[in-house]
């Protein structure tokens, strides 16, 4: 059994991941978008499963959906 436990300290430590995630940051959009809720057709590999609101806030957008001042 304690040689168990070591093997499995020793294994968790030298494990490495990645992420599986397409464009985690959200950087790679299609377009500037200018109206709210409408990730879909403005963000690659990312859509939305509900009919929930989701807007995405970027630089190169005016108006609404810019970045926010505070």
């Amino acid at each position: 059994m304690p040689n168990l436990r070591f093997f499995f300290l020793v294994f968790s430590i030298t494990v490495s991941s990645q992420n599986l995630v397409l464009n985690p940051s959200f950087e790679e959009a299609r377009r500037c978008t200018e109206l709210v809720g409408n990730f879909d057709a403005n963000v690659s590999f990312w859509s939305s499963p509900t009919y929930g609101s989701t807007d995405l806030f970027n630089s190169c957008s005016e108006r609404e959906t810019g970045i926010p001042y505070n």
